[in-house]
């Protein structure tokens, strides 16, 4: 994604290796007990939570047709950095333009360059307001799809100190992105603004920036000028990756409620449930693990502060190797 006419310093490339070893039966059917926060230090590659997606690649590398991302956060304003472009007038819930950058990112699956790209960030609903919205964007590779970015209205404030639920769509046969509320839709974009494969290109790879092939919660993935781009401050709980464009009623029977891993369309499912370590596990037989950095006070922990409206529901175990 281009992000302005800014310079990036070149970051050094670390190895990644996960190994997860068997960790028995994992009931999936209780209420949150932990959830992750993040202290909005996403810089130097701290204070986030990354999952690589290629090479090779894995479940959650979702974007190639209609998918869905759902989540529960919780921030304030005065904790989160302030913006300092791109903002809208109240209320303007539609640009062709790369403008969810600029929010606090929550979550990011960004290449550096002309895309594809896809993100998700919380802004402010007009200069000087303290109102936080969420911001959708997307990207396809050069030729493809232009950018595009959707914003919800200000009509629910999503720094306002409680707990939400957001839920994402991307309707490939359409073209149609849709934001969904404390599952209630807040808002649709025009037909046909993103209809390409926004997943990770196969094997690609460049050697200036690491972690093109990751997806990021909590900050801008390449650590790129945190002062304009800024990472997240606040909670993050029950990540849902979707390969389907979920339906409205779908997200309203979803979204305040634990979910079997064999769901049909779920490709990846982060309950946050280890509540120490840094393995970040994936629920279902995808196995798209990631890793939390660092998992210490001050910088990506665990927290016993969760959505207290998540129902739990009785499901299968399901053993993860």
């Amino acid at each position: 994604m281009i992000r302005g006419t800014l310079t990036k310093a070149t970051l050094y490339p670390v190895a990644l290796l996960l190994v997860i070893c068997s960790l028995g039966s994992l009931s999936h059917a209780g209420a949150s007990l932990y959830s992750l926060r993040f202290h909005g230090t996403g810089t130097g590659q701290q204070d986030r939570v990354r999952i690589k997606i290629d090479a090779p690649p894995v479940a959650a590398d979702i974007g190639a047709g209609s998918f869905s991302i759902d989540f529960w956060m919780k921030g304030t304003h005065a904790a989160n950095t302030v913006p300092t472009h791109e903002y809208r007038a109240p209320n303007d819930i539609e640009d062709f333009d790369t403008d969810w950058t600029a929010g606090n990112i929550i979550i990011d699956r960004d290449i550096f360059g002309p895309g594809p790209d896809w993100g998700i960030s919380v802004h402010r609903n007009g200069f000087g307001s303290t109102v936080g919205v969420l911001r959708f964007g997307t990207e396809g590779a050069s030729g493809g799809d232009g950018p595009h970015t959707l914003q919800t209205t200000g009509g629910v404030n999503l720094l306002n100190g409680s707990w939400h639920h957001v839920c994402v769509v991307r309707d490939a046969t359409t073209g149609r992105k849709h934001i969904y509320l404390n599952g209630v839709l807040n808002v649709s974009s025009s037909p046909g603004v993103s209809d390409d494969n926004l997943s990770y290109p196969n094997n690609f790879n460049d050697p200036s920036w690491p972690w093109n092939p990751y997806l990021v919660f909590g900050a801008e993935k390449h650590d790129y000028d945190p002062a304009n781009y800024p990472p997240f401050r606040g909670w993050l709980d029950e990540v849902r990756l979707w390969n389907i464009a979920l339906t409205p009623a779908q997200v309203a029977a979803y979204y305040n409620t634990t979910i079997s891993p064999s769901t049909p369309g779920l490709a990846a499912y982060y309950r946050f449930e280890q509540g120490s370590g840094t393995a970040i596990l994936d629920l279902t037989a995808g196995a798209s693990h990631g890793t939390l950095i660092a998992g210490i006070a001050g910088n990506g922990e665990w927290s016993t502060d969760t959505p207290a409206s998540l129902v739990p529901v009785t499901i299968s175990t399901f053993r993860v190797e």
